[in-house]
């Protein structure tokens, strides 16, 4: 079934009405049952995703909306009930397969209609079920944008190209999770847990990771432009190759950290203790280190030319082939550092 069939059936079945003005589908069961003739016999693949967001935009403002808060209105029953229907219709499908296409497709619809609500239930155990169901099915490119996953557990999450980009995950636990190239534009993940989890490639330009931990983690060749990571712990994280342009990493914890190749203008590490982080073959422009603890940092090879260097701490950092201001040279040497 193409995007445009799944869209021409979702207006047919939820927004028709009778002479009276009432909709034919009022009761979450009837509901689900019409989503799982729609659904339930196939897995909507990649192109599918892609072109429900595309063929969306065709749909007139009034209607569009209509269709989310009539899609969205019968979301907690249809949670509750794990996106199962029982009926001999596909005898051919597990009860798994049932729920996991079901789930799938209607969220993919879901949310290619939604312009920037929050359509998730305010129960935390719904939502826990609700993650549950996305752990399971594991959908590709998930949409999560603009949802309210605060406080929920999302450990052991396994997504490619999820997009959580204005999302609230804030206190969220996202402990061992692999979530690749994922997209957390503007999310806030204040004081969020992502310990240990994943996030290669991943996208956090001008996210909310105040007070955030991601001791552990992989974010090699991620992006952070503009994230603010205030007090975040990052010890032993690797952001290999990562972008940190005008990031702000005040007070944060950056010890034993892996900072190799990235590159950096603006970014903030005032008062942060990057103590035996790996800064080598680094590019920074006009990058603040003021009162930041730089013991055994290595800046070997890196190219620090016009930072700020009036750091707190320098001693056995090691600057041997580093490109540095006579300024900086002579302060991070009077501080302990090796520079030749």
């Amino acid at each position: 079934m193409t995007a445009q069939e799944i869209l021409y059936h979702l207006k047919q079945i939820f927004l028709q009405t009778t002479e009276n003005g009432e909709y034919h589908i009022n009761h979450p069961e009837t509901a689900l049952y019409q989503l799982f003739r729609v659904f339930a016999p196939f897995r909507v693949n990649e192109l599918t995703i892609n072109q429900l967001a595309e063929k969306a935009n065709f749909i007139p403002l009034a209607v569009r909306q209509q269709l989310t808060e009539r899609l969205a209105q019968f979301l907690p029953d249809f949670i509750a009930s794990s996106f199962y229907h029982e009926s001999d219709l596909y005898p051919q499908l597990s009860p798994a397969e049932i729920t996991s296409n079901t789930f799938v497709g209607y969220w993919a619809a879901l949310s290619a209609l939604n312009l920037g609500n929050n359509v998730l239930p305010t129960d935390l155990d719904l939502v826990d079920k609700f993650v549950a169901l996305v752990k399971k099915s594991q959908p590709y490119r998930l949409n999560l944008r603009h949802q309210n996953l605060q406080n929920a557990n999302l450990s052991y999450l396994k997504l490619s190209q999820a997009d959580f980009s204005f999302a609230n995950l804030q206190n969220a636990l996202i402990m061992n999770a692999q979530l690749p190239q994922a997209n957390f534009y503007n999310t806030d993940m204040d004081k969020a847990k992502l310990m240990n989890t994943d996030l290669q490639g991943a996208f956090f330009s001008f996210a909310n990771l105040t007070s955030a931990n991601l001791s552990e983690s992989n974010l090699a060749e991620a992006t952070l432009h503009g994230a603010n990571l205030t007090q975040a712990d990052l010890s032993q994280v690797n952001l290999n190759k990562a972008n940190l342009d005008y990031a702000q990493f005040d007070s944060a914890d950056l010890t034993l950290a892996n900072l190799a190749y990235c590159e950096g203008v603006q970014t903030d590490f005032s008062q942060a203790n990057l103590s035996k982080a790996n800064f080598q073959n680094t590019k920074l422009r006009q990058v603040s280190f003021k009162k930041t603890n730089l013991y055994a940092t290595d800046f070997r090879q890196s190219d620090t030319d016009d930072c700020d260097w009036e750091i707190s701490n320098a001693q056995k950092a090691d600057f041997r082939g580093a490109r540095l201001n006579q300024q900086g040279q002579n302060l991070v040497k009077r501080l302990g550092a090796i520079v030749e």
